[in-house]
């Protein structure tokens, strides 16, 4: 099974596309995506990442020819890993660009997705934790075997709640509520 789709957007002066293939693959759903994911594409990501997801517990995202990712672009990527374990499933990206390792790891979200070079390297790897699910643990598909990983929010989230008043600069006035 094969679906594909394709969003046009404008980014700057020369209009960019971008497109995203759904195919069922090993029990999993690998979304292939090309082009940019950002502002102007990342609705139609997110709806195609939310289609996959109802087909599969598994959801692998092929980035090989992904040539941009915005902001925009890492909360997809964020909400749909958030909304996969949410289900119950797993997200693994696959042959990130460059840049968007790089932006992986300056955001520090490298640990917290699955991230594999090839497609068939994330297809054996969702294949060997399903049968050492079934097989050794005598568990259901997915459960146990994923690392506790802390929720990320796409959101910001309001700065100083919770957080001490930072003390005042030496030869400045301290701030009061007054």
């Amino acid at each position: 099974m094969s679906r594909h789709m394709e969003q046009s957007g404008d980014y700057g002066s020369a209009p960019e596309r971008a497109w995203f293939q759904i195919d069922q693959m090993d029990g999993c759903a690998v979304v292939r995506a090309g082009g940019e994911i950002d502002a102007h594409t990342v609705h139609t990501f997110h709806g195609v990442v939310t289609q996959a997801a109802s087909l599969a517990s598994r959801v692998i995202i092929d980035l090989d020819h992904v040539t941009f990712v915005d902001s925009s672009g890492l909360g997809g990527l964020i909400a749909a890993r958030n909304s996969a374990r949410e289900g119950g499933g797993s997200l693994s990206l696959v042959s990130p660009p460059p840049m968007v390792r790089r932006l992986l790891g300056a955001t520090q979200l490298h640990d917290v997705f699955a991230i594999h070079d090839s497609l068939d390297e994330a297809l054996n790897a969702t294949t060997q934790r399903s049968f050492l699910d079934q097989v050794t643990l005598g568990l259901g598909p997915g459960v146990g075997l994923e690392p506790e990983l802390p929720e990320v929010s796409s959101q910001p989230s309001p700065v100083g709640v919770g957080e001490p008043e930072p003390e005042p600069l030496s030869g400045g006035p301290a701030l009061s509520d007054e």
